[in-house]
């Protein structure tokens, strides 16, 4: 105890005691208002260049699974079935942010629905696109670094003009450019024509 150290513990020292620990509280309340801004940052190669056409429930879970956020997008649409098809179609879409918390059965379950309605949006002559992104989101009171991933999904018309078509491995693939990346195809495309003996462009 203090009271029965009088030697040990002078008033002196008891006042610089006290002076450390106010000025420990002080930089510590200081170091909570110099709260850095939070920030999102894209990594070199976790980018999609193209968004994949998505063709059952399964593949699509995988993608929107768990996702911190999305982009979504479409082509305009022409009459208010395609809006509550379109609407209905992402609405199911943006309630798997909750994925990972789902169990194995559930899991199947929507996967089995969300093929259902890829079917739907066929017979109604759009495809569906997607891929998962990585970023990292900095700042705040995040000391490190953490993952932040985003689910790029687009529901577009079975004869939109960005749809790509090339073969790989003897397979038809469909592919739009996201698009601050469509010039990557281009020059792709433009290096395959300059050499004939490359084999067809796949990913």
């Amino acid at each position: 105890m203090v009271d029965d150290q009088e030697t040990t513990y002078t008033a002196n020292i008891l006042h610089q005691m006290k002076n450390n620990h106010e000025e420990l509280i002080s930089e510590k309340l200081s170091d909570k208002q110099k709260i850095k801004p939070v920030r999102f940052r894209r990594i070199k190669g976790k980018a999609p260049i193209f968004l994949y056409r998505i063709t059952t429930g399964k593949q699509l879970f995988e993608i929107v699974s768990g996702a911190h956020a999305f982009s979504m997008d479409y082509d305009e649409l022409n009459s208010q079935d395609e809006v509550d098809l379109i609407g209905g179609f992402f609405q199911e879409v943006s309630d798997l942010d909750i994925g990972n918390e789902l169990e194995p059965g559930e899991r199947i379950n929507y996967a089995y629905n969300l093929t259902q309605l890829i079917n739907e949006l066929e017979e109604k002559e759009f495809y569906v696109f997607g891929d998962r992104e990585q970023q990292l989101i900095e700042g705040g009171i995040i000391n490190e670094p953490s993952n932040w991933y985003i689910a790029h999904v687009r529901v577009v018309r079975k004869n939109n003009k960005e749809i790509i078509h090339f073969s790989t491995g003897g397979a038809e693939v469909q592919l739009p450019p996201t698009p601050a990346n469509a010039s990557a195809f281009k020059q792709a495309e433009k290096e395959k024509k300059n050499d004939t003996d490359q084999p067809d462009l796949g990913i």
